[in-house]
């Protein structure tokens, strides 16, 4: 299992790594092109329906997977897909009916000039259409998958970024921000397309066996995609209560808060996909044999990586915040203000790097056990919880500060709730060697944390030159990674002589197969 598994994790990664480059790219260009204005605000607020959009493919290709996985050969590949295109029917029409109330709905809700509100309402049409396509390009994903096209769905980010980054640089000139949506529309229907040619050459080369397959039922599938979905959907709810807050800040303050984050998710949704996709194969395995010794030992060096890696990210980035968002996005019309906003943001939410990369860990044990409701009902009381710590802070501190303690302050005390309810369920369980280990990371990353502060705290000259820029980010994150790195190896030598230990059993066995 683990020699077919593993090329199909590398794939993905692979793809999903190249995807978030891609889109970081975009990112850049954008902010290169129209800084942080009223116009980026009102892209980033239509934003929204994308996010909800991709969730929802990804909630179609967990479910349908889940589900109906083992039976998803001979007839019902075809059947399914028929339905597919049902689907699509019907979404397709519904979006037509839907398509003019933005015109009317968006001048009530937001009360901003006609340049801005046109930019909201084209862009959610445009990724209105655009969720039609990758709701049903799920369940087309789904079904390549389960006949042997694993990588599927890690080719759709790239469609989508790489015709956005063209459409951006090919008409963003006469279409202004309003590229970047038209782009991931294109790249989406390319991919719809692309995935229809590929099914119907996998169903061509079935014609001849005329597999029978057992009949399946819609409506556990459609549970199934609805409970996978209703938890994926809260990190959007959460974005929509940002951006209800969001309207009443300072022009920008919506534009500097997104574009620290898109820094900080770079490698951490990189890291989050491997540690997490790369686990839960074996903890719903350890999870269903009731094999509670190996799942807590298989689950604790999960965390034990995302905790390190999250530690040594959220130093560097506290640390060099004004570094990183001046090699990044000081160009163009981005300038020293914007840096100035954006960097600060970044080193506040960075302090929330830490509990963002352990909850993708702990959200696989709620799914191998199938307490995903519980994660479910977490998950929303924080977002009810997020609307009063944005109101709390809104009212005494700056748009900017408002919405980055709300993040940091949510994100801690969710990933704290959850390890308390597993504890408590006896789900999770640390060995005191490792929680003092732990401790020591945390504190270190506190006094490093502390002492970069003293140290870094001057501001950056906006007139030194980017290579010298590049030259001093390169010298502090490298020392600062040498001296994290060095007291964690020393503290974690056991574990770290044990895992490779391991490693070299496991190929051994394999071998010996």
């Amino acid at each position: 299992m683990l020699k077919k598994w593993l090329p199909s994790l590398i794939g993905l990664s692979l793809f999903a790594m190249t995807g978030r480059l891609l889109g970081f790219v975009r990112e850049i260009l954008m902010a290169a092109k129209f800084g942080a204005t009223e116009t980026t605000d009102a892209y980033l607020t239509s934003l929204i329906i994308f996010d909800i959009a991709v969730a929802a493919n990804t909630s179609v290709i967990a479910g349908t997977l889940s589900h109906l996985g083992g039976n998803l050969h001979g007839s019902n590949l075809h059947r399914l897909y028929k339905s597919g295109l049902k689907i699509f029917g019907i979404f397709f029409a519904a979006s037509l009916i839907l398509f003019p109330a933005f015109n009317f709905s968006i001048p009530l809700i937001f009360e901003r000039s006609g340049e801005v509100q046109s930019i909201i309402v084209y862009s959610l049409q445009l990724f209105l259409f655009l969720s039609v396509f990758l709701i049903v390009s799920g369940i087309f994903s789904a079904l390549l998958q389960a006949n042997g096209n694993v990588t599927n769905p890690g080719r759709l980010i790239i469609f989508l970024n790489v015709f956005s980054v063209a459409s951006l640089l090919a008409f963003g000139g006469v279409f202004g921000i309003l590229s970047i949506p038209a782009g991931l529309l294109a790249g989406g229907l390319l991919f719809f397309i692309y995935q229809i040619f590929l099914i119907k050459k996998l169903t061509n080369e079935n014609k001849t066996e005329q597999i029978e397959a057992a009949g399946y039922s819609m409506l556990p599938w459609l549970v199934s995609i609805l409970l996978i979905f209703g938890n994926l959907l809260m990190p959007s709810v959460s974005g929509l209560v940002e951006r209800y807050f969001a309207y009443s800040f300072t022009e920008g303050t919506f534009s500097h808060y997104l574009y620290s984050q898109k820094i900080m998710m770079l490698p951490l949704t990189i890291l989050s996909y491997a540690i997490s996709f790369s686990l839960l194969p074996f903890q719903t395995k350890l999870a269903a044999e009731k094999n509670m010794k190996e799942f807590f030992r298989v689950t604790n060096n999960g965390i034990i990586i995302s905790i390190l890696t999250s530690c040594l990210f959220a130093l560097i980035f506290f640390a060099l915040s004004g570094e990183i968002v001046r090699i990044i996005y000081e160009h163009g019309s981005f300038h020293a203000h914007d840096r100035v906003e954006t960097s600060y943001a970044l080193q506040i939410i960075s302090l929330g790097m830490i509990p963002f990369l352990i909850t993708p860990v702990t959200a696989n044990i709620f799914y191998s056990f199938k307490r995903i409701k519980v994660l479910i009902l977490i998950n929303l009381f924080f977002v009810v919880l997020q609307f009063f710590t944005l109101t709390f802070f809104a009212k005494n501190y700056s748009g900017i500060e408002a919405l980055t303690f709300s993040w940091v302050t949510v994100t801690w005390l969710n990933t704290i709730t959850q390890f308390v309810y597993l504890f408590v369920k006896r789900k999770i369980l640390f060995e005191k060697e490792d929680v003092y280990r732990i401790a020591g990371v945390l504190l270190l990353t506190l006094l490093l944390i502390i002492f970069t502060e003293n140290v870094f705290s001057g501001e950056q000259n906006i007139d030194t030159a980017l290579p010298e820029v590049l030259l001093s980010f390169v010298l502090k994150a490298g020392t600062l990674t040498i001296i994290f790195s060095s007291f964690v190896s020393a503290l974690f030598f056991k574990r770290i002589k044990n895992i490779f230990s391991s490693i070299k059993k496991l190929r051994k066995t394999e071998n010996s197969r």
